[in-house]
This record gives C-alpha cells, structure tokens and sequence, in this order.
C-alpha cells in the first residue's frame, strides 16, 4: 500500500513539474513613433513576457510601444518588418517556421509594406528564451 501511494505522489510531481515547464507565451509590442518594436517569449507567464517585450523596444529608442500582439500557443513565429511604410506583420504559434514567416510577409504586405524583411523568428517550445 505505501508502494502505491509513494508511486501515486511520485506520478503527480512529475505531472506538475512536466506542466510548468511548458509554459508558452509570446508578446510583441511597437512603437508607431519610431517604428521600434520589442518581443519576449518563452516559459514565463504574461506579465514577465510583456515586460520583456516591452524593455526591449524602449532600450531600443521606443518612445510610446504599445502591446499589439499576445499568445500562449507552443509553435513557432515570425516578425517581419518594412521600412516604408513602417509596418509590420506577424504569426504566433504556427505549426512550422515557414508558414508563420508566410503569414506574417502577408500581413505586413496587406498594410502596403514593401521591401519586407524577416526581422525576428522563433520557435517557442515552452522554456525560458533567456537560458
């Protein structure tokens, strides 16, 4: 009986430990102003990503960002950024690098961006981005 009770707790750690390790969470913040943007993901809860996000457009020279885009989808994303017009597009949580690269080309496209770059692209697996 105490076998299975130590199996039982055993089972359980390993669930919670298994589940807050697969935190996902993406932010991107922009600043229109300066066409300055900043991004977090990783294993952290919303408030740290948007923070991170939003530390990095201002260290940046981001004078006003705004938060413009949130998930808590596992996957992968992609930025992609014209200069003129400053516009961006994006995708968070695609299933592949290269379809959230697509879409977030066409969402920048369909806001007249031109000359479109690939700023920023990652894939978001649940764990700390700092490590």
């Amino acid at each position: 009986m105490n076998q299975g009770k130590l199996l039982f707790v055993g089972i359980c750690l390993c669930l919670f430990v298994l589940a807050s390790t697969l935190n996902a969470s993406a932010a991107i913040v922009y600043c229109e102003k300066t066409g300055i943007l900043g991004y977090g993901y990783g294993g952290m809860v919303k408030e740290q990503v948007v923070k991170r996000a939003f530390d990095m457009c201002i260290q940046s020279g981001g004078q006003e960002p705004k938060l413009i885009a949130y998930s808590e989808e596992l996957g992968c994303a992609a930025i992609a950024y014209s200069k003129e017009p400053k516009v961006i597009g994006y995708c968070l949580g695609a299933a592949y690098l290269e379809i959230a690269k697509g879409e977030a080309f066409k969402m920048c496209m369909a806001k007249g961006g031109r000359d479109i770059q690939c700023i920023a692209e990652w894939h978001d697996k649940g764990e700390d981005s700092r490590k």
